[in-house]
């Protein structure tokens, strides 16, 4: 081959995009640093997602699939015992509810510490049912969910104001959303809205992902098997859920770092979020009440050795709103931003201040703070 033809094969497309695609592939090969869950990026370097049983059965879930999983094990077992013993409180949060900052050994979450240091052990059956960043929308549908499959006795409800930012379902909630639960939803305006929502945008099928698009298509089967053989050929098709979820944190921090946004940043409200998350507590409030189940609420824990990233003037008045609130549904409500001692919070990645997640000790002083009031509730004391 002479050198003329030689330039000319080095210069044509298809050797620049052989060249092209195996830089790729060797970048992103460098770049991807193993297995990760997206919702667990958020929690940082210091925060540890934990999960609890009582007596041989899960008492937590982190999300909607594994939430879906803790309901249809209780369900099994009450379908053995139709006339249970033992009462069911659910617990609504956020990450607050599933992460330890500075895990030990030992430590547990608040769920746990509610039974644990219980008079018996089979008074209460708590369960810790938290999504990373839930919002009252999210909330207001689970318990809709949980309380028509199971006989529940109490609902806690972590009331958090900076999860009033965030707005409609995550996408794994097409494991719940079914004719019953519709239904339901259509029942209030702001369900009205949830619905519209979700129906009005592109939603991802957790158990098929790849080609949810392709439903009822003779494409579909050949799809799957496609994409499940390039899986077992290639490890970085296979990785491909979580190198996305890298990337997009990478770009969260990017974000942050070029804006000089920080944990201490101060959040302001966005109005349309925070009034329809407002809407759906009123709404979960009003579904307990109607169906004579007791609800607890608690101001969520933060840490005050430094200016918290809320606009107090908005945050004071989410306070009264709350409280206006638990009044009208005869809601007990208690405050417990103050509970947990400075020196028991922690950070995300060392350096940055963490204003969210707690150590373990802080998990046990939530559970000590909420057991009197849980027990009186049970026993008919309002």
């Amino acid at each position: 081959m002479n050198k003329i033809a030689f330039r000319e094969l080095a210069n044509s497309a298809l050797v620049r995009f052989i060249v092209g695609t195996a830089l790729g592939l060797a970048a992103i090969q460098h770049y991807y640093a193993g297995p990760v869950d997206p919702a667990k990026i958020a929690l940082g370097a210091e925060n540890t997602e934990s999960q609890e049983s009582w007596q041989g059965h899960p008492i937590t879930g982190t999300s909607v699939r594994a939430i879906r999983a803790v309901i249809d094990d209780l369900a099994g077992s009450l379908a053995a015992n139709p006339q249970p013993k033992t009462p069911v409180a659910i617990w609504l949060g956020n990450s607050q509810l599933h992460a330890i900052n500075q895990f030990k050994h030992g430590d547990h979450l608040a769920p746990y510490w509610l039974i644990e240091g219980a008079v018996c052990s089979d008074c209460l059956l708590p369960l810790g049912i938290s999504l990373p960043n839930a919002n009252m929308q999210e909330q207001y549908v689970l318990d809709l969910d949980i309380t028509k499959r199971v006989p529940v006795k109490v609902v806690v409800i972590e009331l958090c104001y900076d999860n009033l930012r965030e707005d409609g379902l995550r996408d794994d909630f097409e494991l719940l959303i079914n004719a019953d639960l519709r239904a339901d939803l259509r029942r209030s305006g702001v369900g009205q809205e949830i619905l519209a929502a979700w129906d009005g945008r592109t939603k991802v099928d957790p158990d098929a992902q790849e080609v949810a698009g392709l439903q009822g298509f003779l494409q579909r089967p050949l799809e799957t098997f496609l994409v499940t053989r390039l899986g077992e050929i290639f490890p970085l098709w296979a990785a491909r859920p979580s190198l996305r979820g890298q990337f997009l944190d990478d770009l969260y921090w990017g974000r942050n770092w070029v804006l000089g946004i920080t944990p201490s940043t101060v959040r302001m409200p966005i109005v349309s979020r925070y009034d329809r998350n407002m809407r759906a507590l009123d709404a979960m409030l009003a579904n307990l009440a109607r169906k004579r189940i007791v609800a607890i609420g608690y101001i969520a824990p933060i840490r005050h050795d430094l200016p918290i990233p809320y606009e107090l003037t908005s945050y004071s008045r989410w306070k009264s709103e709350v409280a206006a609130l638990a009044a009208k549904y005869n809601v007990t409500l208690l405050n417990l931003e103050n509970l947990v001692p400075n020196d028991q919070w922690g950070s995300y990645h060392k350096s940055d201040v963490d204003f969210m997640h707690f150590q373990g000790s802080g998990h046990v002083l939530v559970a000590d703070a909420l057991r009197p009031t849980v027990f009186r509730m049970l026993a008919g004391e309002h």
